[in-house]
């Protein structure tokens, strides 16, 4: 069963895609450009070393280029990575699915550690028990935290996320966490990825995929210190994974312009949305750091309801469907342009008031 957002595809009708979470500002002008001054560059197979791709990387990320490893999407990684001989994968819930289903994939043992709720003013929120996640890792586990976690929104501490590492290399683990979210957030610096070399035990999961509006690219890059597991993700990653496409899109990374005007729209449109939300009868919304919304209905409406009276009214959202300890009450929309936003925010209002 789908059951990600952006499942436009299954809808003849012209939708609006709230169950995205893409950057508003989507596609860059600079792979525009990239792309059509490098269409001859399909006449011959990429440098499936990716030298001036991880160069790119390596000065945006400013990490090691040694410390890269680049492929046909984040997921693609993260499924590699826990291929690699780990005993236990452990993570959140409700998160992102695919890594229940890595962890099933590969056969490897899957713990879940509920995200629990707590009050801010007439709001709950989830957040993680951290010595919960800490006492369910043994040696040589895995414990993935998607940061900021979707659907909830909600982002960890770089102190936080330092105790962690530390507890968890201290009983023989690994943390790989997952940052596809994080450049969108309203807190880029709640990562670890400046003193990453310090924990050769972490691995930072990033894509193309969000903040530069690149769904169909495929492109997602993964940093670790830890030489050995490198060279065992390495070795299973065969050649040419990445296309030339996505290598063109090595630009991006110096596309000062488009980070700023993003980072200047979503510091307005988050807040925007989240105060909206608020005022709206029968629903509670999850407060969020990030590009996307966790609300909650109130009323007698579920969420599968809701989405196809929306999508008559030519908007789309993301349903509870591969979420854990999400009920029908559930669902998540994404954060886009003003414009968009005023207007989907008052047809929601109208559809939960009926």
């Amino acid at each position: 069963m789908y059951d990600h957002g952006a499942n436009i595809y299954a809808y003849k009708k012209k939708l609006l895609d709230y169950s995205s979470n893409i950057n508003p500002l989507g596609i860059p002008d600079s792979f525009k450009e990239a792309l059509i001054q490098g269409i001859y560059e399909f006449e011959r197979y990429p440098d499936y070393r990716y030298h001036e791709l991880k160069k790119a990387l390596s000065s945006y990320l400013e990490v090691d280029s040694k410390d890269i490893l680049v492929d046909n999407g984040s997921v693609e990684l993260i499924h590699k990575v826990i291929q690699c001989g780990f005993h236990k994968v452990v993570t959140l819930a409700p998160t992102f699915s695919e890594y229940e289903k890595a962890a099933v994939k590969a056969g490897v043992p899957f713990e879940v550690i509920p995200l629990t709720k707590g009050i801010e003013g007439n709001h709950s929120y989830y957040d993680l028990d951290d010595e919960k996640l800490i006492e369910r890792v043994e040696k040589e586990t895995l414990v993935i935290i998607c940061n900021p976690n979707n659907p909830t929104g909600n982002l960890l501490s770089k102190d936080r996320l330092e105790n962690l590492i530390a507890h968890i290399t201290k009983k023989g683990g690994y943390l790989l966490v997952d940052e596809a979210f994080i450049e969108l957030s309203l807190n880029p610096q709640a990562t670890l990825m400046k003193n990453y070399k310090q924990y050769k035990r972490l691995i930072i999961s990033r894509a193309a995929t969000k903040y530069f509006g690149l769904p169909g690219i495929r492109l997602g890059y993964m940093i670790t210190s830890n030489e050995r597991l490198l060279n065992k993700l390495a070795a299973g990653i065969g050649p040419w994974q990445v296309n030339t496409a996505a290598e063109l899109a090595k630009v991006i990374f110096k596309d000062r312009d488009y980070m700023i005007r993003t980072n200047e729209t979503i510091s307005k449109e988050i807040p925007y949305c989240y105060r909206v939300l608020q005022k709206i009868n029968g629903i509670k919304v999850y407060k969020s750091s990030t590009i996307f919304h966790l609300v909650e209905l109130e009323n007698d409406f579920d969420a599968y309801r809701l989405k196809e009276n929306l999508i008559e009214a030519g908007y789309l959202i993301r349903t509870p469907d591969g979420f854990r300890d999400l009920s029908q009450q559930y669902f998540r929309i994404a954060v886009k342009g003003s414009t968009h936003n005023i207007q989907f925010l008052k047809v929601l209002e109208r559809e939960v008031s009926k």
